[in-house]
């Protein structure tokens, strides 16, 4: 019997999944999670590995799926898709017993001998609704970590880049147990029929627009959601700033997919002292990764998506008062925007309305690293990532204290996202929810639940705390719980010597003592 999970074609996946067949597939995963086959380990790591195989069997439709839709080369696939789902899943195979064994927790000197342990449990049936600028990691890796956690799961793909999400059901369909995973296609109309549904958890990526539709569906059903949404993530150019440096990766950074994602730099606040030389540096390294603007040189370069957004980043440009230092070439025949960056920005700019998601970067001159931070602080203050360009680490420091956003770079963007066990998520406005990844993408899709377990031994000592509440049940309370703490009203909040040397153990003696020399005292005799 053959182990290859290679698919032919995914011609039998829908365009648009239709809508009768959508309460029968949710029906069908949530009574598959009912049956408690996801409880079994093993059972996961088989998934898990099913999953790492049928990827890896399926890789040349993947390449070929994903530039009919994005126009991706093969090594941008292999760096920004495929490799993390592979890192991933053999994390998860190697740590799932250790993730989800119960974790034992503290338990306070009065309610000792007892024990308290943190299990994590499954939510349940889990719906991913994922997005078409990273079609294949951004719907494969929710499943890997909410799989990994014993869910069921409902993935919902994107209607716009409609080749790779089928490819994508097609091949998870393939590889996992049709009784614990399903997959849906198609638009506005099969999302509303799912949103109706009642799931246990929902995962969306996407805008902040539909991001509200997803809360409010899910609130009528009181699901926990969780939102990784997008902004306008700042670029901070200091005086203390390698300058080559800063121009080689900020313009990788917004070049990648197009400058179609979520992390991308959206916009450049670059200290006037250094921003000629700045200028000067991204002058030549675009002409090092793009020579002479030469048409062949833009053969693997990715496209965006469709002719509507294609307008639409356009139309920005248009629209911008800045004036454009590299780039500002554009191809409607075949969405072709290459990377622009523009100069003279204010924040009344078109650039600076919305987040771009396009390969559009406006440069706005400031003159201290506080203004920087003003400025972001008081224009878009949550955004999904900051980069900083300093060698300075007070500096690096101070921006991180005085900013929000959901993620920071320090001299390198987008990087921190590879980060396998670092929450990947936004704040506010570029999130809510938490975020994923490695462990915490297995306790996203885990409900932490507390079991506290009591000895039988302690009974007696117990008897305070049943009716009826005599007289000399709460004196012998309170001299049980002291009322006067270890810290003083005025001053610094510091332990004392005695108790950071001993810490709980001898107070753990003195408390058992004391409790049975007043129950000796005060409990009535027969």
């Amino acid at each position: 019997m053959s182990s290859s999970f290679k698919v032919s074609s995914f011609e039998d996946i829908p365009i648009e999944t239709p809508i009768e067949d959508i309460p029968i597939k949710v029906e069908r995963v949530r009574n598959g999670f009912k049956s408690h086959k996801t409880q079994n380990l093993e059972f996961r790591k088989g998934q898990l590995r099913n999953i790492y195989y049928a990827i890896l069997d399926n890789l040349d439709l993947l390449y070929a799926s994903i530039q009919l839709d994005l126009n991706k080369s093969q090594l941008e696939t292999d760096l920004t898709e495929i490799a993390f789902i592979f890192k991933e899943i053999t994390y998860f195979i190697e740590n799932l017993d250790k993730l989800a064994k119960p974790e034992s927790i503290g338990v306070e000197v009065i309610m000792k001998p007892a024990t308290g342990h943190i299990y994590k449990n499954p939510y349940g049936t889990v719906l991913v609704i994922s997005p078409w600028n990273y079609p294949i990691v951004l719907a494969v890796s929710p499943v890997i970590a909410a799989i990994a956690a014993g869910n069921s799961v409902v993935l919902k793909c994107s209607e716009l880049c409609p080749n790779t999400s089928r490819l994508v059901i097609k091949i998870l369909n393939t590889a996992l147990d049709s009784e614990i995973f399903t997959g849906v296609t198609g638009a506005i109309p099969q999302s509303t029929v799912l949103l109706k549904e009642k799931f246990d958890k929902i995962l969306y990526t996407g805008n902040s627009t539909v991001g509200r539709i997803v809360s409010r569906a899910a609130a009528e059903h009181l699901t926990p959601v969780l939102l990784e949404l997008g902004g306008k993530s700042p670029v901070i150019i200091t005086k203390n700033a390698d300058l080559k440096l800063a121009a080689r990766r900020v313009l990788w950074g917004k070049q990648v997919n197009a400058g179609q994602t979520c992390v991308a730099p959206d916009y450049i606040l670059v200290d006037a002292a250094i921003k000629p030389k700045f200028i000067a540096e991204l002058k030549k390294v675009y002409e090092e990764y793009f020579p002479d603007n030469d048409k062949e040189t833009w053969t693997s370069y990715s496209r965006i998506i469709n002719e509507r957004h294609f307008d639409r980043v356009t139309g920005i440009l248009k629209k911008s008062e800045g004036t454009v230092i590299v780039g500002g070439i554009s191809d409607p025949h075949s969405k072709l925007i290459t990377p622009t960056f523009i100069d003279k920005i204010k924040p009344s700019d078109a650039l600076m309305e919305d987040e771009l998601f396009g390969p559009l970067i406006g440069i706005i001159t400031v003159t201290s690293t506080q203004e920087a931070i003003d400025f972001i602080c008081n224009e878009h203050d949550t955004p999904l990532a900051i980069y900083i360009f300093s060698n300075n680490f007070k500096e690096q420091e101070e921006i991180i204290a005085k900013t929000r956003s959901g993620g920071v770079g320090i001299n390198d963007p987008l990087m921190h996202v590879a980060l396998l066990n670092a929450p990947f998520g936004g704040v506010g406005e570029s999130g809510t929810g938490g975020g994923y990844h490695g462990k915490f993408g297995f306790d996203a899709f885990s409900h932490s639940r507390t079991v506290f377990s009591q000895s039988s031994l302690v009974e007696r000592l117990l008897t305070i705390r049943y009716p009826p509440y005599l007289p000399w049940k709460q004196d012998t309370y309170h001299k049980m719980i002291a009322r006067n703490p270890w810290f003083s009203r005025e001053g610094p909040v510091k332990k004392s010597f005695f108790k950071r040397l001993f810490g709980g153990k001898v107070l753990a003696v003195l408390f058992f003592s004391t409790v049975a020399y007043l129950y000796k005292i005060y409990q009535p005799k027969a």
